[in-house]
């Protein structure tokens, strides 16, 4: 089971990838963006971001999106449990995020996102507006920040999240009530698949980038009724239980040295489900640490024509990870730190990311096939939240309050509200 919605990732990421390029930059029509202003600056100024040129998509792009998005699936996955990760949505979330960082900190993350942030820019961009014309892959991105005068952002920083993602941004104090706007926008960015993206906001948490995608597609040949019946299905701890499997033939056959597979398109034409078996006395997760980004490209471009008779259990699989320490280990480890990170590219305040929250979710009928997901990378300030006093005084919670006379300082009514 595992397998099937691992695959299905990596299969949505690698899909897109590889389309074209618009001529020019995406520019949405909602776009929440203000003009900012620049106060004195904590960091130096880093200048001018490059200008917004889309980059052509080579092999070598695809290659590396392939390796990122194999090494993030193995780092999350745990022997025996299922696992479910949407690379794509994590690399739409960390390259919005890569382009505020500067020096070593941008240096590490386009290592290990595997490319430039200009080129990233510019295919995901394509990517993006690919998914729009598909009508089977939604994909949105939106940021959260504090005031202006907390947290002044860099503009050609503003400019690329506008141009390039499409990004919306919203201006506010972080209270509860933005927590609950940010799960509702992915609850709905998802068409609730992902009802919720953060339990909480923490204090030092003052910019948050998030990404939502959803995928629904019915399946190029659908399974029939006659098509569907229960077998056996054993687990990964060899215990035996019995599932709805789907039953039926398809024309496309994979096979490498550790496993067989096969492929069935959607209806759309743009995608496809691609599931991989073990070999006898191999493991899913050796299957996939067996993989990286050009062996995947291999794998895939070597299908063969022949009759595959296929057994494919119904399934439904959700996911939770927090990346911050998988993310560190892959190669990014200054990004997570208050005093090595350097994001001056996005705002002269230090900050550094605290946290990236990604969950999932992915539902596999007869007809066809719905998956979700979500990833919020999580900017922390990494000294006073502003240096020119300002406070934060959030009356969320029960507070004292009174009426006094000024003149006397005494006070005329005294409360406690409890309850509102």
């Amino acid at each position: 089971m595992k397998k099937f919605a691992l695959i299905l990732a990596l299969a949505l990421l690698l899909t897109g990838c590889a389309q074209a390029i618009p001529n020019g930059t995406q520019t949405p029509t909602t776009s929440q963006a203000s003009t900012v202003s620049q106060p004195p600056a904590t960091h130096p100024d880093p200048g001018t971001l490059p200008p917004l040129v889309p980059a052509a998509v080579t092999r070598e792009d695809r290659v590396q999106a392939a390796d990122f998005a194999l090494r993030l699936t193995s780092a999350a996955a745990k022997k025996g449990e299922n696992t479910l990760v949407s690379p794509m949505s994590v690399l739409f979330a960390l390259a919005m995020t890569a382009n505020g960082a500067a020096g070593e900190t941008r240096q590490q993350m386009e290592a290990v996102l595997g490319a430039p942030v200009d080129r990233l820019n510019g295919y995901l961009s394509g990517l993006r507006q690919a998914a729009l014309e598909s009508g089977a892959l939604n994909i949105a991105n939106a940021v959260w920040c504090e005031p202006e005068e907390l947290v002044p952002i860099r503009p050609d920083f503003e400019t690329a999240l506008r141009d390039w993602y499409g990004a919306e941004l919203f201006r506010q104090p972080f209270t509860r009530a933005t927590l609950e706007q940010i799960n509702q926008w992915v609850k709905e960015q998802t068409d609730g698949q992902i009802e919720e993206i953060l339990s909480d906001l923490p204090q030092e948490t003052v910019m948050c980038l998030v990404n939502a995608l959803s995928f629904d597609a019915e399946w190029a040949d659908p399974f029939r009724e006659d098509q569907i019946g229960p077998a056996d299905f054993t687990q990964a701890d060899g215990t035996v239980k019995e599932a709805e499997f789907l039953y039926g033939t398809e024309s496309v056959y994979l096979e490498n040295q550790l496993a067989t597979g096969f492929r069935k398109d959607y209806a759309s034409g743009d995608f496809a489900f691609v599931a991989l078996l073990p070999k006898e006395d191999v493991t899913p997760e050796e299957v996939l640490a067996g993989l990286d980004g050009a062996a995947l490209q291999a794998l895939l471009e070597g299908a063969q024509e022949a009759d595959v008779h296929l057994w494919l259990p119904m399934f439904q699989v959700e996911g939770d990870y927090t990346l911050k320490e998988i993310l560190a280990a892959m190669g990014m480890p200054d990004a997570f730190e208050a005093d090595t990170a350097d994001f001056s590219h996005m705002s002269p305040m230090p900050l550094y990311i605290g946290q990236v929250v990604h969950k999932t979710s992915l539902t596999l009928t007869a007809m066809g096939t719905r998956a979700g997901a979500a990833t919020a990378v999580m900017m922390d300030a990494a000294g006073a939240l502003d240096p020119n006093g300002y406070k934060s005084v959030q009356l969320d919670h029960p507070f004292v309050y009174m009426i006094i006379h000024n003149e006397t300082n005494l006070p005329v009514f005294i409360g406690i509200l409890n309850a509102v």
